[in-house]
């Protein structure tokens, strides 16, 4: 009688499966009511275990007519999503200073990080900067760790930096007639 624990997969972060077996070999009627123990599992995952694979293991019963063989199935552990918790926003009332300033609140994520970008291709943990006036682009995202999924297209912030106020006034002046 072969017994072979059923592979299962479960995403990072979740609770272990109820884990199941599969049969090969009976003979006439019989069926699990003849195995005699009580069938145990056992598996090296618990819901911080990190992605990847995990033996999952079987033993606790016999059975009179039957040589048993145990066969270890596999829990599979995928990348959850990361998610954003803290999005990151636009500071508005920016006015050309002549001094770098930071053209968004910086963003927090579960499972990974933020990055930037003012380019769109080029994208980095640093909240971008700018001096000048104009109205600038930021492109962001989440990068994922090892146990987690980033997130591949990237939201986008306009943000503007006004112009200064610049007044010129004419110097007065006098002359004598001619």
């Amino acid at each position: 009688l072969t017994i072979t624990a059923e592979d299962k997969s479960v995403t990072y972060g979740e609770e272990a499966p109820t884990y199941s077996v599969a049969y090969s070999g009976w003979k006439a009627q019989d069926n699990e009511d003849v195995l005699v123990g009580e069938m145990t599992f056992e598996c090296e995952y618990n819901a911080n275990s990190n992605v990847g694979t995990y033996a999952i293991n079987i033993s606790g019963v016999e059975a009179q007519n039957y040589e048993i063989t145990f066969v270890s199935g596999v829990l599979s552990v995928n990348k959850a999503d990361a998610t954003i918790t803290n999005t990151p926003n636009a500071i508005n009332d920016l006015v050309y200073s002549g001094e770098e300033q930071a053209l968004i609140t910086e963003g927090k994520a579960e499972g990974g990080k933020i990055v930037y970008s003012l380019d769109g291709n080029t994208f980095t943990e640093n909240v971008p900067t700018a001096t000048y006036a104009g109205e600038y682009t930021v492109y962001y995202k989440v990068v994922g760790d090892e146990n987690h999924n980033g997130v591949e297209s990237a939201n986008t912030i306009v943000v503007t930096i006004k112009k200064a106020t610049l007044t010129i006034t004419a110097e007065d002046k006098s002359v004598t007639y001619g």
